[in-house]
């Protein structure tokens, strides 16, 4: 067992590789064997029309690069985990480390069996730590397929021309920590087709169980990050997020962000979890699972949508293009401000306020409970259903029910008109309404109620 180190220049013969494995195609850069365990590049290589390493068939292999490389080809050609069919497993472990400057003519570099079907992990592990500088001139980043454990770590930069800078396929877990700068200087096409291909950092289906925290600086002009992970995966930011995020559509999703994400976050299928305590300068989607949950106590710049599930807000923080939620018994709890009004929908909703919100609070068919201790400036209107309004803030608008049995009580101060539909409806006010009090039509002849005993009505 030996480790190769390489102290002068290599420039090896066009189409060949600095560092080869078992001397395939390379007898001017190192020849190593599956008697070494690694090669250590302390100097500048340089590969015409070739690449840095080519390490096809070791089983186990480390590859430090201390000195400064170019490529014209890729950097990292086909660290190949090969597949054994008769045994159907691998026994590989593969780690690359850089720390210094490294460029490539085409892509950075393919990690594991490119060539195999993505429904296939291999019993590997692959290891890629970056401290250094990783630049494609023309094409993407880093592939990684067919392996069960992948780890990467980068606290250096990554920078491609086209397409992904790190890309999952087939992977059983995947653990990546970003401290650095990884950017995607790709076409600026917002559609769905788009964000999968061109994001800085790609997840596909075949990849299961994620774990990405990012303390760094991402950068797409399509899209940060995209995952249609099919397992769990757990994001946690805490710096910025040049893009859109588009978490999984197929499994559970955790999101924390406590620092910055320009453009937009949209969880998908599932049920979903997103923590902002950071800022999203764009929209928040909730996505269409059973259960989604958004705990902001930062700034939202856009609005916040629902996909049809049940959705739970609680809002501590600022959101400036209000609530669009759908179908679904949602919850808004409110302690920090909402610009731009709620829509609650459809269904048994509850709003509760405690801050202010400015905008309309729209609710459709449903049992609709709202409770205010805040203030809101904007019309109430909820529809159809046995709605219950308790008010002791300030209301600033109107306020109408729809038909079925309604009750409202106030004790804090109206400044608008009171209207019911049909129904058996009920207002009690103990404290001040400024504007008239119209009771609906009861159908049953069971007859309204007004009880103003205690308060003030300046209307009629």
């Amino acid at each position: 067992m030996s480790i190769e180190v390489i102290s002068s220049n290599f420039i090896p013969n066009s189409s060949s590789s600095a560092i080869d494995a078992f001397g395939d195609d390379n007898s001017d850069g190192a020849t190593i064997s599956s008697s070494d365990t690694g090669v250590i590049a302390q100097d500048v290589t340089v590969a015409v029309g070739g690449n840095i390493s080519n390490t096809a068939g070791m089983e186990r292999f480390q590859l430090v690069v201390n000195g400064d490389g170019y490529a014209d080809d890729q950097a990292f050609d086909h660290l190949a985990l090969e597949f054994d069919f008769d045994v159907n497993t691998y026994q590989h472990r593969v780690t690359v480390s850089v720390g210094a400057s490294v460029t490539s003519l085409l892509q950075l570099g393919r990690f594991g069996d490119i060539s195999q079907d993505t429904t296939l992990f291999a019993n590997s592990e692959m290891f890629f730590n970056n401290a250094g500088s990783l630049t494609s001139l023309t094409s993407k980043g880093l592939t990684f397929q067919a392996i069960i454990d992948v780890d990467v770590i980068n606290s250096g930069s990554m920078t491609v021309q086209e397409d992904q800078v790190l890309e999952f396929n087939a992977i059983r877990n995947v653990a990546v920590t970003n401290s650095g700068t990884l950017t995607s200087l790709s076409s600026t096409s917002t559609s769905t087709a788009a964000l999968e291909d061109n994001s800085a950092v790609v997840f596909a289906s075949t990849t299961r169980n994620v774990e990405f925290v990012n303390s760094g600086t991402i950068t797409g002009p399509v899209g940060a990050l995209f995952s249609r992970v099919s397992g769990t995966e757990v994001v946690t930011k805490s710096a910025t997020m040049d893009g859109t995020v588009r978490l999984s559509n197929s499994t559970d999703s955790m999101y924390t962000n406590t620092g910055l994400v320009l453009v937009a976050v949209f969880s998908q299928g599932g049920e979903n979890i997103l923590d902002n305590s950071g800022e999203i300068t764009g929209n928040v989607g909730l996505g269409f699972g059973a259960l989604s949950r958004l705990d902001n106590t930062g700034e939202i710049g856009g609005n916040v949508s629902g996909g049809g599930g049940t959705e739970i807000v609680c809002n501590d923080g600022h959101i400036a293009q209000g609530l669009q939620l759908r179908g679904g018994n949602d919850v808004v709890n409110n302690t920090g401000t909402i610009l731009g009004g709620i829509d609650l929908n459809i269904d048994d909703d509850r709003l509760f306020n405690a801050g202010t919100v400015e905008g309309d609070v729209i609710q459709g068919f449903g049992d609709a409970a709202v409770s205010n201790i805040g203030t809101m400036n904007g019309d109430i209107s909820l529809g159809n259903g046995d709605d219950r309004l308790n008010n002791l803030g300030e209301i600033v608008g109107n306020i109408a029910t729809g038909g079925d049995d309604d009750r409202i009580t106030n004790q804090g101060t109206i400044i608008g008109a009171v209207t019911t539909g049909a129904g058996a409806d009920t207002v009690l006010n103990r404290g001040t309404i400024d504007g008239n009090v119209i009771l609906g039509e009861d159908e049953e002849n069971e007859g309204d109620t007004f009880d103003g005993r205690g308060g003030t009505v300046t209307g009629t």
